[in-house]
């Protein structure tokens, strides 16, 4: 979620940049390698992400769903 209010903050009509990933991957704590194993890509892929202009809208529904996961996994543990 944090992406898309991001680009509708900027009023981009693109998707995330590599730079706002790799300003995700540090506020989630992924590095290259987790992030590849967490989406089921090799590492330069992830390398490739991060370095390039735009990534793909697939990868960004899946990062918000690592966030969604993230947030459940959260509230699930204060509840136990």
């Amino acid at each position: 979620m944090l992406l898309r209010r991001h680009r509708h903050r900027r009023g981009l009509d693109e998707g995330v940049t590599g730079r706002q990933l790799r300003e995700w991957m540090l506020r989630h704590g992924y590095t290259v390698q987790s992030l590849g194993v967490a989406l089921g890509v090799a590492e330069r892929t992830v390398y490739r992400w991060r370095s390039s202009s735009g990534i793909p809208k697939y990868v960004e529904l899946a990062l918000e769903a690592l966030e969604r996961r993230e947030r459940d996994h959260r509230a699930t543990r204060r509840g136990a």
